[in-house]
């Protein structure tokens, strides 16, 4: 599990995981969430920095995994060509990759 492993960092603007493989990785819950009601202040009262995660084509999300609350709150996070959810509640499991043309997702290739 990785559950929860980045959620509620607030003055991190980037990550990179690129070097994570997550093939046999099988509860993504709540991974970049803020906690809050609603709002991102209750989690960070100044404000939050994440707008990009660096990752690969080896973070892979099995189909059974489980992956509930994966962005809530992360109104500044942006994928590669610029993809995101205007409601973060509804980001699920298949925004967990890298945002190509036709497949959005909250991921960027590392240059």
């Amino acid at each position: 599990t990785i559950a929860g492993m980045f959620a509620n960092t607030c003055k991190v603007a980037s990550l990179d995981l690129s070097m994570l493989n997550t093939t046999n990785v099988r509860n993504f819950d709540n991974l970049f969430s803020l906690a809050g009601v609603g709002t991102t202040t209750a989690a960070c009262p100044t404000g939050d920095a994440l707008t990009t995660i660096y990752a690969s084509a080896n973070f892979i999300v099995d189909a059974s995994a489980q992956a509930t609350n994966l962005f809530n709150g992360r109104t500044n996070l942006r994928g590669g060509n610029g993809s995101h959810e205007t409601d973060t509640a509804t980001s699920d499991k298949t925004w967990l990759r890298l945002d190509t043309a036709g497949a959005p997702g909250y991921f960027t290739a590392k240059p």
